[in-house]
């Protein structure tokens, strides 16, 4: 703990640490080279003056300098100001000095540290602020990939129903209706395949339509197909 009883045997000028005293009225009566070199004011641009103009923030000016009766010890990390204007943190401790009614003030530049955390700060922030977006972002996608498997799911209900009713619609039909690839080769056939050619559709799924046509009608059938189907076209007869 800091001895605050200054003798001639310790004079502030001593002290390696900015340091000043002041009176009971918050008057600077003393101010050591330390404290020049921190603040860039000279011990006679100082001394009697009651205006403070190393510290930026007048709250704590006012909170800084409280009633030599109250006799409170205080110290905080306060916003201060260079000579030439720079800003920089102190973390201050004020004593009073009740034998003699004054006040030490010793001040340790804490600038690094404060600008540190300050940016720390900041930087938390923006990742904050980015996280957020991001978060706002996925939500979004979210929404748009639910709403695609809902549409997939919906398509592929109509595509079973509409296969539902086509098979319904085949297998009881008196005709044969079946499906081809471009080449022409069955892919499906109805049951009443049996019944008028004498082939069950398992004989027939798979092989090319021209095995049960008619050599004598094949080149009729060659006629009236003059364009080349799409090679992902089905056929449906």
């Amino acid at each position: 703990m800091l001895d605050t009883k200054l003798t001639p045997i310790a004079p502030l000028a001593a002290l390696p640490t900015a340091a000043m005293r002041l009176d009971h009225k918050s008057r600077v009566i003393d101010w050591n080279p330390a404290c020049q070199r921190l603040l860039g004011f000279r011990k006679s641009e100082i001394l009697n003056t009651k205006t403070h103009p190393w510290l930026q923030d007048p709250k704590a000016d006012a909170e800084l300098f409280v009633p030599p009766q109250q006799n409170k010890p205080w110290q905080a990390t306060v916003l201060c100001q260079h000579k030439n204007g720079k800003p920089l943190y102190c973390h201050m401790q004020l004593t009073y000095l009740a034998d003699e009614r004054q006040i030490l003030l010793i001040l340790h530049d804490t600038s690094a540290l404060q600008f540190k955390v300050q940016d720390l700060k900041k930087q938390f922030d923006e990742l904050k602020h980015k996280s957020k977006e991001q978060t706002s972002m996925l939500h979004v996608a979210n929404s748009l990939l639910e709403h695609n498997i809902n549409e997939r799911d919906h398509i592929d209900k109509v595509l079973r129903d509409n296969e539902q009713r086509f098979r319904l619609l085949a297998e009881n039909s008196s005709d044969i209706i079946s499906q081809q690839t471009p080449d022409k080769k069955f892919i499906y056939v109805s049951p009443s395949c049996y019944s008028l050619l004498g082939y069950t559709p398992k004989e027939i799924i798979g092989k090319n339509s021209t095995d049960f046509i008619h050599v004598g009608d094949l080149n009729k059938l060659k006629d009236t197909n003059g364009l080349e189907p799409d090679e992902n076209d089905r056929t449906t007869l």
